[in-house]
């Protein structure tokens, strides 16, 4: 596999014929500098896959914007890097020519590239310039639903559950087959993104052992905790057990670091970011 290939791997993951296209046909729009448009449902990828583009090309050293379109964006006045319009068919009329212009202009000297994402087909909405939608148009890439590439569901929930854990600072639980068979079961009208919010609650969750059926039932419901509350009952287990640690060990901080299963300097940091360790390091 080149180095193209393993990074569009590491972060469009997946074993299925769906997820193995989209990774090739990336790899090859990589090297290149035309302009792309990534088409898909909300929630499949598309940004990940804008940023995919950019650091698995020869372009991965320029910088990297990106334009939300919705109420309008006009070009930049520098013109070197890499420019992702997301969700370009909100695009007002008046800036719509203008990137065709600034487009026809640049693309010549090869100091510019433009990735734009849509959940739309732009050739069929007749405000949309005909014109920008024929050039992103050359070069697309549609990004299936997730219900389209089930078989992927397992390894991508592994590796976001490990993703999600690691930044939260807790010990990743293992998904068991039940809860393994009831993410596969769901049809992720949200796609990726709504089954990593899903893993980000099973990463915060405050028991050990595998994770059940049942839990993912739980995490599945709308009335599930959000995930900045998640995220502040993880900040608040981290910082109880670091407390605790240090408690037992007796401000010991190596020795907090031995009984938590960490290093010392993740100890320090933690400490540090929850207030517990103002001077220089102890213990």
């Amino acid at each position: 596999m080149n180095a193209a290939l393993e990074e569009l791997a590491r972060i469009f993951v997946g074993t299925s014929g769906a997820a193995v296209r989209v990774r090739d046909r990336l790899a090859v729009l990589a090297s290149l500098g035309v302009p792309v448009l990534l088409s898909g449902e909300p929630g499949s990828g598309r940004e990940c896959a804008a940023r995919a583009l950019h650091r698995a090309g020869p372009w991965r050293h320029v910088p990297f914007t990106r334009a939300a379109c919705a109420g309008g964006v006009t070009p930049p006045p520098r013109v070197a890097g890499v420019f992702y319009l997301d969700a370009i068919e909100s695009l007002p009329p008046d800036d719509q020519r203008a990137w065709r212009a600034w487009l026809e202009r640049h693309l010549r000297a090869n100091r510019v590239r433009v990735i734009a994402s849509t959940g739309l087909d732009l050739a069929r909405l007749p405000e949309f310039d005909p014109a920008l939608a024929a050039r992103l148009a050359r070069f697309q890439v549609s990004l299936p639903p997730l219900r389209e590439r089930a078989e992927d569901v397992p390894l991508l929930a592994r590796r976001l559950l490990h993703q999600h854990a690691e930044r939260l600072g807790c010990k990743p639980p293992q998904l068991g087959d039940a809860a393994i068979r009831r993410l596969a079961r769901h049809a992720w009208p949200g796609n990726v993104r709504e089954l990593s919010e899903v893993l980000e609650r099973l990463a915060a969750r405050a028991t050990d052992g595998p994770v059940a059926a049942a839990e993912v039932g739980r995490a599945l419901r709308a009335d599930a905790p959000s995930i900045a509350e998640l995220r502040a009952r993880g900040a608040r287990r981290e910082r109880d057990e670091l407390v605790a640690a240090l408690d037992v060990c007796r401000g010991n901080l190596a020795a907090a670091a031995r009984r938590l299963g960490l290093s010392r300097s993740a100890v320090v940091y933690r400490a540090r970011k929850h207030g517990l360790l103002r001077g220089p390091d102890e213990g």
